[in-house]
């Protein structure tokens, strides 16, 4: 028989805390993994989303650029087309005074009136003559009222003049031209912008 005098090794026991800190322990350290997994995941997602604001502000600006490109060019055209309106307006006008003229020639009632002088002052005309008669002034005042190119015809005066011995009219009166009347009230409308 033998009898052993050494001290038996205690075996140690396991504390029933020691699993449960152990478990607790490897729960924390998957919590703070997952933490930091999330935490990776929204920068990530905020670094996207900081260089996606990046783009659109570059994109905005260059988007201001040709806005600002195309306002100028907006009035640029208006500009050009004001410049067409006005040349359209000359070469519409350049006939105007051909047009003036053979309405008074039109006008005229031959044989029976001349006239001695035309003076033009804006879009009012002053027209001085002499007539055989009162009937031939009137003639040739409703022929002008008639006429596309005048308006407002009025007399201003009439009297009996002696020419080489034969008493004629003289006259005077006004009227005013449509063409330079329209003119004027488009310059002053575009004078006004």
């Amino acid at each position: 028989m033998r009898i052993n005098l050494l001290p038996r090794e205690k075996v140690k026991k396991k504390s029933p805390y020691f699993d449960q800190a152990a478990f607790a322990v490897a729960l924390v350290c998957l919590a703070i993994l997952i933490v930091i997994g999330i935490w990776f995941y929204l920068q990530k997602s905020a670094d996207a989303l900081d260089k996606k604001i990046l783009d659109n502000k570059n994109e905005l600006q260059k988007l201001k650029k040709n806005e600002e490109k195309i306002a100028e060019h907006k009035k640029y055209t208006a500009v050009l087309e004001e410049k067409v309106k006005v040349i359209e307006q000359l070469e519409e006008n350049k006939s105007g005074p051909a047009k003036i003229l053979a309405s008074l020639a039109t006008g005229i009632v031959p044989g029976r009136m001349w006239l001695t002088t035309l003076k033009c002052q804006g879009a009012k005309v002053t027209l001085e003559g002499v007539a055989v008669d009162n009937e031939t002034i009137a003639q040739f005042m409703t022929n002008l009222e008639d006429s596309p190119e005048f308006e407002n015809v009025e007399l201003q005066f009439a009297e009996e003049t002696k020419v080489e011995d034969y008493l004629f009219k003289k006259f005077s009166l006004t009227a005013i031209i449509k063409i330079l009347k329209d003119l004027e009230t488009a310059q002053e409308a575009s004078a006004k912008r």
